[in-house]
């Protein structure tokens, strides 16, 4: 009886450890992979009041289930025999009884030997796909991003390859396919990153003024993330780190609110703690009052907006209104 209780034991020990896929091990529905420390788990799961299955990746110790990433949110699962495999040409592919579901897509031009490459969940919430045994990376997930920006992503253009990574919000809490609102950088001019409406501009980050972006006044220096942009001729990018790695955080776009939130994982109330989020107000909407007027959130008019001195208010007035029509329409 005890030599039995220790072999169950072990093997759930073991099962709990393992945090890689290789091509003669692949991911079964009812299978999980959870990343060394714990931090974070990849399975199958249906979202909200939603039947069909995705493959995707969540907080371990945060009790509502949180998904950070999804890998077929374009294509959903009907049933429940999906495996996510390494096939024989080196593609990480996700099949339903022989049905091609999703892939990772890589140039089949990377020369890789399929049988010393392995996919592996990482703490950092990244899921990779490597060749000869680690050494080199082939694909991973934080260069193809869903809703959340997580702490060691980085949100940007690459100018090189031309690879553009921004966050797009979920379609509805049941669905997971890209709904309207995005979140990404315009590396025009002086660099800002801009929440769009399909593809109207809602609100903007400000350019980067040193420490901070100057449209986002909450990061003051006593800020809990140390964040890096970088602005040259190889990328325009944005990454963070958390300063306290008991932090669990998240950035994303809410589809449902038309928001970019900033949230924290409270443990003692087991729930989501929203502390910053924009836009805030009708003011905090991208040219809320046209290119010749200013906004008043506390004017205590009807309309917040009026004219800069010297311009023609017949004009301002009528951009104004013009305006406030098509947000109401």
């Amino acid at each position: 009886m005890l030599l039995r209780f220790l072999i169950l034991f072990l093997s759930l020990q073991f099962s709990a450890s393992i945090d890689t896929i290789t091509p003669n091990n692949p991911l079964n529905e009812g299978d999980v992979l959870t990343s060394k420390a714990g931090k974070f788990t990849l399975g199958f799961f249906s979202p909200g009041n939603s039947t069909t299955r995705y493959v995707g990746i969540w907080f371990t110790k945060v009790s509502v289930q949180t998904v950070v990433w999804v890998a077929n949110r374009n294509n959903p699962i009907n049933d429940f025999h999906g495996i996510l495999s390494i096939n024989r040409n080196g593609h990480l592919t996700l099949t339903s009884q022989n049905t091609p579901i999703w892939s990772s897509n890589i140039s089949d031009s990377v020369t890789r030997n399929s049988s010393s490459m392995s996919c592996q969940l990482l703490d950092s919430g990244n899921l990779v796909l490597t060749t000869d045994n680690g050494k080199s990376l082939l694909w991973q997930s934080f260069d193809h991003m869903t809703n959340t920006f997580l702490p060691g992503m980085k949100l940007g253009l690459d100018k090189k390859s031309g690879l553009n990574r921004y966050i797009t919000s979920w379609r509805s809490k049941d669905d997971p396919s890209p709904g309207n609102f995005s979140f990404r950088v315009d590396p025009n001019g002086s660099p800002q990153f801009f929440l769009y409406q399909g593809s109207n501009p809602v609100w903007r980050t400000g350019p980067w003024v040193g420490q901070k972006w100057s449209g986002v006044p909450d990061m003051t220096r006593a800020y809990i993330f140390n964040y890096s942009f970088i602005s040259d001729m190889n990328e325009v990018s944005v990454t963070y780190t958390v300063l306290n790695d008991n932090i669990i955080t998240i950035f994303l776009v809410d589809g449902v609110s038309g928001t970019v939130q900033r949230r924290t994982w409270h443990e003692n109330s087991k729930s989501w703690v929203q502390f910053w989020s924009a836009p805030k107000d009708d003011c905090d909407q991208y040219g809320e009052c046209g290119p010749f007027g200013s906004c008043n959130p506390n004017s205590g008019n009807q309309f917040h907006c009026s004219c800069f001195p010297g311009y023609s208010f017949s004009l301002c007035l009528f951009v104004c209104l013009l305006i406030v029509r098509n947000n109401l329409y």
